[in-house]
């Protein structure tokens, strides 16, 4: 595997939730996945705290990104780095090469 860093990746989409009388920004959907019931989960400060303290940090913040033509909304970037241990190891036929042995006949 090279040297360097191996980063993952998330993309958090903000939605406008709106009641009668507030409105406030909540995760929406997640690598776009939907997130059931976004509606009603925590607002975007707090799920933005609890995805740092799992090591992901915010990359960039597009508040022109249009997530849903009807409620609008911007894009959040994180990125963390991939842990050694979940590298793939590379496949070898051999213990000396990446290519495969001669066929024998």
């Amino acid at each position: 595997m090279p040297d360097y860093d191996q980063w993952d990746y998330l993309f958090v989409q903000v939605c406008p939730a709106r009641t009668f009388t507030t409105t406030s920004w909540r995760a929406f959907a997640v690598n776009d996945e939907p997130l059931p019931n976004w509606e009603r989960g925590m607002e975007w400060q707090e799920y933005f705290q609890q995805l740092g303290d799992q090591g992901w940090e915010l990359v960039t913040f597009e508040e022109h990104f249009l997530t849903n033509p009807v409620l609008g909304g911007k894009l959040a970037i994180f990125k963390r780095r991939r842990p050694r241990e979940l590298k793939l190891k590379r496949l070898a036929t051999d213990e000396t090469s990446q290519t495969p042995p001669p066929i024998r006949r």
